[in-house]
């Protein structure tokens, strides 16, 4: 009987605990939700900052407390979770505390009026130094989460994953030595402005995917990893000058492009699968490099509107064996060799 008893004891404070973990409840107009600590080594409960449920419900100035009061219980505020800002346009700053040292990747995606982050000198994990707008994690030099008046500090090597996702940022400057995490600049819409400068370590999948309003795009030379789609959804560029080993696979979004003309420079060596299918007005295509080791298929496939394109070409006969593989299958004019003058 005993043990029967204190096994209904043991279920009933398991299903207590889970109660506890997954009530939601309000604090100055902050909403928190209780999770086990799995992120310190002190364990127990911890208090992350949530929302209500799916509403973008936070607007104005926010600050996070670093305690707070459940039931009687005091709990601390270590994390922020995926949700809790998502698309929160009316928020307008967010300071986070010493003790949240769990801030996810796109945290303030959607916050178009936010212009001020700042975190705590006190906070362990985190900084937001040289007042830059931005959540940086200390220990890495990698910039996690900013907002639309962010400025990237020279000491910070790397921009996350998603890190500016959805911000209003409306110019951007990349210095050298940067690595560009996936997506890291996903629907800034208001971005018009973007330079890439030469010696950026590597760009990451869908980097700029759905800037919509970017209208050129220079990107210099550079012995880096540049991954798929980091255009995609750019459909207002209109001219692009490419400059490094590799043309990666759907570079600009064939969907609604507006791009007319392509200059590929002297650093070219490989234009990979399906690079510009579907640019249907697209015009005029300059290849510089005279080493083109690789076309892929379909690469200019369905350039309706391609008029002219200039090769510097070494090997005629391989340029010739790649148009049959569908790669300049509308094409209406090629020039070759080193005779026609080329422009950019």
């Amino acid at each position: 009987m005993k043990k029967t008893i204190f096994s209904f004891l043991l279920a009933m404070m398991s299903v207590a605990g889970i109660n506890a973990q997954s009530q939601i409840f309000d604090v100055n107009g902050i909403y928190f939700r209780l999770m086990q600590d799995t992120i310190s080594d002190t364990g127990g409960l911890m208090a992350v900052v949530t929302t209500k449920g799916n509403t973008k419900y936070y607007n104005g100035d926010v600050s996070i407390p670093s305690t707070v009061s459940y039931n009687g219980v005091e709990y601390p505020v270590k994390a922020i979770s995926d949700v809790a800002f998502r698309g929160c346009k009316q928020i307008t700053s967010i300071n986070i505390p010493a003790s949240v040292i769990k801030v996810p990747a796109g945290a303030f995606y959607g916050c178009s009026s936010l212009t001020t982050v700042t975190v705590s000198s006190d906070n362990p994990v985190y900084d937001s130094r040289e007042n830059c707008n931005a959540v940086i994690e200390t220990a890495t030099n990698t910039l996690i989460a900013g907002c639309k008046n962010f400025v990237l500090p020279s000491s910070v090597s790397v921009i996350g994953d998603c890190a500016l996702w959805g911000s209003n940022i409306a110019s951007l400057v990349i210095p050298p030595d940067v690595t560009i995490g996936n997506w890291a600049f996903m629907d800034c819409t208001g971005l018009l402005s973007l330079t890439i400068s030469e010696g950026v370590t590597s760009i990451g999948d869908g980097a700029f995917l759905g800037c919509t309003n970017i209208k050129a795009l220079d990107v210099p030379y550079g012995n880096y990893m540049a991954g798929n789609n980091i255009f995609g959804g750019c459909y207002n560029i209109e001219t692009l000058n490419w400059n490094r080993p590799t043309v990666p696979s759907n570079i600009i979004s064939a969907s609604k492009s507006t791009i007319r003309s392509v200059v590929l420079g002297d650093s070219v060596r490989k234009i990979m699968d399906m690079a510009f299918d579907g640019c249907s007005q697209l015009k005029s295509i300059v290849i510089k490099s005279k080493n083109i080791n690789y076309i892929g298929y379909s690469s200019f496939y369905g350039c309706d509107s391609l008029e002219y394109v200039y090769w510097n070409s070494r090997d005629t006969l391989y340029l010739l064996s790649q148009i049959t593989r569908n790669v300049f299958a509308s094409l209406k004019k090629l020039e070759l060799g080193s005779s026609a003058t080329v422009t950019s």
